[in-house]
């Protein structure tokens, strides 16, 4: 982090609104920050255990 940014990534827009996007297919979970794919996971062996489940999405406070 620099310059008071909050966040490392410069597809975060520090200060703005952004868009986030997730795609569950599957055993394979994407996400997307303001239309840039930051990730692809997937793990087919816990996706037999548990086909059906929950995502939950943790947001930290920004300060103010």
């Amino acid at each position: 982090m620099g310059s008071g940014s909050r966040c490392s990534d410069e597809r975060f827009r520090d200060g703005e609104w952004n868009h986030y996007r997730f795609v569950a297919n599957g055993a394979v979970i994407e996400t997307w920050i303001n239309g840039a794919k930051v990730t692809k996971l997937g793990d087919e062996e816990i996706y037999r255990t548990h086909p059906i489940d929950l995502i939950g999405l943790h947001v930290r406070g920004g300060g103010n």
